[in-house]
């Protein structure tokens, strides 16, 4: 597996004060294995979370289970994270990872099986700390 860290400051042009509207401060980790490529975000004002970004979709998920369980075995070892997230479809917004995948075995995106399965590879990885 091969693991990048990329830093990012997003910020709105200064104000007459120096000041930004907006500002978003955030780690991009990539981690790749052949083919397969997962990106978690992690933002500086929630470090103890990271929400996989890309693949979006659960479904998408299927087949990458071992990746998946060395990258969050990765963040929650190397760098502190105690929360997982992905986009939950039912909610159109990040959950906890066994939400969102629960909610996309509801909507019928994802088999009952393969989130059973993706599940249970993020509570190993959890237990393995």
């Amino acid at each position: 597996m091969h693991v990048t860290k990329e830093h990012h400051e997003d910020r709105s042009e200064p104000d007459d004060r120096g000041m930004y509207d907006w500002s978003y401060v955030y780690d991009v980790y990539t981690f790749s294995d052949g083919e397969l490529e997962l990106k978690f975000r992690r933002y500086s004002d929630d470090a103890a979370t990271a929400a996989l970004v890309s693949p979006m979709g659960c479904d998408q998920l299927v087949g990458c289970q071992a990746l998946l369980g060395a990258a969050i075995e990765h963040l929650r070892e190397t760098e502190g994270i105690a929360s997982v997230q992905a986009y939950d479809p039912g909610r159109g917004a990040f959950s906890p990872f066994g939400n969102a995948v629960r909610s996309a075995a509801a909507s019928g995106k994802l088999s009952q099986v393969d989130a059973d399965c993706l599940v249970d590879v993020v509570d190993r990885s959890r237990d393995a700390v």
